[in-house]
């Protein structure tokens, strides 16, 4: 264990919040609010923008409904161990889960009436490690240099711990845990055997290699190439501009209603985003924040965010919206990600990351695919039986087919 700085021990003997004994050696310090942590938390803070108290402190300002989040320091003494997210949701699995066939087969479509009546019984308090709106794992950051077996077994702890007290002092429900995201070769479903691993839609990023829009257009094959410029043809009325925090209050109403064109249309949905989250972001992040409206005859027919996390120096595309019903005639969906590769190449970021979903789309622009995995369990004995034999049966099917745009691809 590293040797703590009379700073750090000044911190942590003034920090706001509950305490929890953890066990003889272990505490963990509870809070719901960013400003009662935030020296330690950006100071030990190594995942970038989305893991800092400006971003927190926006998320803090406008919650999904249902969704809080807790701040959790877990400490030895005087030494800091780790920083944890954990969000506690108020979860029915049957409105986010959208289960359902095209089947006209009597048999299949019992099978789903089956599913849905079991999914509906279950309506609890679900706590989450990590960010439901993010992905990537941010709720588990580590103070030292510890292996997986400790971190693990911290984590375990501390995740109990916490959901014990909160059932008790809180008036929630704790019944199931969800850990978010874990990349392959963590080996997190050894350690934690109680839960059950199971893989959704795969994370998206392009490694930015261009220096300029014709470099990368020169690297396409040709198939793609006529694509881009179908694709600018078909936007070419679409007009791209960036948006001041007044704009975001003056459209908040129609940014809603685009986004919501798309939430409503996933197959796994925690959460609304909350009407207020784009102007309390711009609030909080400033330049390092870009919302850029998509203009159609005077009428706003899409956006789209860019975060900008200068400590990696990559760009992460964060929330978006589109009209549906347009989005065909005038490509609007495509426009965007060519508009967001131009500017990753602008600002000379190393890297875009792309989030969830889309992935075939977003595979024809050049972006690669990486799996993460969730874990979950619930408290509850039997319940946890039943979700090992029959999860994978609920999940969405994630199959795709990944493009190939570059020319190097042929080799």
């Amino acid at each position: 264990m590293r040797e703590v700085s009379s700073e750090i021990k000044n911190i942590l003997s003034n920090l706001s919040g509950d305490i929890v004994q953890v066990n003889d050696l272990l505490n963990l310090k509870i809070t719901d609010k960013i400003d009662d942590i935030s020296l330690i938390w950006d100071q030990e803070n190594k995942k970038g923008i989305l893991n800092s108290v400006r971003y927190l402190k926006a998320l803090e300002n406008s919650y999904p409904e249902g969704l809080k989040s807790y701040y959790c320091l877990l400490y030895k003494k005087e030494s800091p161990i780790g920083l944890f997210l954990f969000q506690v949701k108020d979860f029915d699995l049957r409105k986010s889960l959208n289960v359902h066939t095209h089947s006209e087969s009597f048999l299949d479509k019992l099978w789903v009436n089956i599913k849905n009546g079991f999914i509906s019984q279950i309506k609890h308090h679900l706590l989450v490690v990590g960010n439901v709106l993010l992905t990537g794992q941010y709720g588990i950051n580590f103070c030292d240099h510890l292996s997986i077996e400790q971190k693990l077994e911290y984590l375990n702890l501390s995740v109990e711990s916490f959901a014990n007290y909160m059932n008790k002092n809180k008036a929630y429900k704790i019944k199931s845990i969800l850990l978010k995201d874990f990349e392959e070769g963590e080996d997190s479903n050894v350690h934690l055997p109680e839960y059950v691993n199971f893989v959704i839609d795969p994370y998206m990023y392009i490694d930015i290699r261009w220096k300029t829009m014709d470099e990368y257009l020169d690297n396409l094959k040709s198939k793609y190439r006529i694509r881009y410029k179908r694709a600018l043809k078909k936007g070419k009325d679409l007009s791209f501009e960036d948006m001041s925090l007044d704009q975001l209050v003056e459209y908040k109403n129609e940014m809603y209603q685009l986004y919501k064109q798309i939430s409503q249309n996933v197959s796994f949905n925690l959460f609304d985003l909350d009407m207020d989250y784009f102007i309390k972001l711009k609030e909080q992040l400033g330049k390092d924040l870009t919302i850029k409206s998509v203009m159609l005859d005077g009428k706003l027919v899409a956006f789209y965010s860019l975060i900008f996390d200068v400590d990696h120096n990559e760009l992460d595309a964060h929330f978006l919206g589109y009209n549906m019903v347009l989005n065909h005639n005038y490509q609007i969906y495509q426009n965007i990600l060519y508009s967001i590769l131009q500017d990753s190449i602008s600002l000379k970021v190393k890297k875009i990351n792309l989030s969830r979903t889309a992935m075939e789309i977003k595979s024809s622009v050049g972006a690669v695919d990486k799996t993460l995995f969730l874990l979950v369990k619930s408290r509850i004995g039997l319940m946890n039986w039943m979700l090992k034999k029959f999860i994978t049966s609920y999940v969405p099917d994630n199959t795709w087919l990944p493009r190939q745009p570059f020319k190097e691809a042929e080799n």
